[in-house]
């Protein structure tokens, strides 16, 4: 269920934007959403485990992974109790940590195999286990150690990206493209003063297309002809089509110069997606990754 001021300031805005006859539609299709706000060490706000970028606070048990050539660079760390209370978070496990790595020396995305090691999430279901700082393994360089970003944790409200497999339930926009692009951007500072749109959950910022058209397809080996252009055009599409509906943002780190002096490709957003099922019996490992942008 939408929170009820945020649906009502979601309804006041798409009504400003002339989407009013399909206003409730949607309503329907808008997610909640679990903002990473970036804040200073010393706010009182932040919260006490969950942050972006520095380095990970491990138990002495998990290893820094790496890929087949080098260290992986360390993105966040979330402690999923710190999330309980917001309406986007019934899907997470009640409780655990979860520590995102992937390769900021060059990007490789969910095109490639399901067991690609550029990227990992891991879970430790143990949130009282003890954790220390974890120095920098060798051969990471420094310039993909990201600087430390501490986070308040915020609600939103966010709507299916333009293009993505969650547009196709909704009315075909014809020529309002580009005031519905403006209501997303409006949507993101609505609620959090933040530029910088870094989330769990919820609908994502994308700019290059549908993430879980890929993800269920490729993670079913199901790749596309030379020939054929549109996975609605795949042989399998019929098959698989409908569960790319099932597949969940789990984490989206957006570029930021407080992360870091360079941005993620250029200006690009990094996105790390379950699909469902894995995501109820805690199959981290089954995360797929993609890097978009503009």
């Amino acid at each position: 269920m939408l929170p009820t001021m945020l649906k009502e300031q979601l309804k006041r805005l798409l009504q400003e934007r002339h989407f009013e006859a399909a206003a409730e539609q949607f309503l329907a299709a808008a997610k909640p959403s679990i903002r990473l706000q970036g804040c200073s060490e010393a706010d009182p706000d932040r919260a006490p485990f969950s942050r972006l970028g520095g380095l990970p606070e491990m138990p002495a048990s998990v290893e820094w992974p790496r890929s087949d050539t080098r260290p992986l660079s360390f993105l966040g760390q979330l402690a999923l109790s710190e999330f309980r209370s917001f309406d986007a978070a019934p899907l997470l496990p009640e409780r655990g940590r979860l520590y995102f790595f992937c390769d900021l020396e060059e990007f490789h995305d969910g095109w490639t195999h399901e067991n690609t090691p550029w990227w990992r999430v891991i879970f430790v279901e143990d949130e009282a286990a003890p954790v220390s700082t974890v120095s920098p393994p060798e051969g990471l360089k420094p310039d993909v150690i990201l600087s430390t970003l501490p986070v308040i944790l915020r609600q939103e409200l966010t709507l299916p990206a333009p293009r993505s497999i969650e547009m196709d339930r909704l009315p075909d926009l014809g020529e309002n493209w580009e005031p519905y692009w403006d209501l997303q951007t409006e949507l993101s500072s609505a609620w959090v003063s933040d530029s910088a749109r870094h989330r769990v959950m919820g609908h994502p910022d994308a700019v290059q297309g549908c993430m879980q058209r890929t993800a269920q397809f490729i993670s079913h080996q199901a790749y596309l002809p030379a020939d054929v252009y549109s996975f609605y055009e795949h042989e399998r599409a019929a098959e698989l089509m409908p569960g790319a509906h099932d597949w969940v943002l789990l984490l989206q780190v957006d570029s930021d110069m407080r992360l870091s002096n360079s941005y993620f490709g250029d200006a690009g957003t990094l996105f790390f997606w379950i699909h469902r099922d894995d995501l109820a019996a805690r199959r981290f490992e089954k995360v797929w990754f993609f890097m978009q942008c503009t």
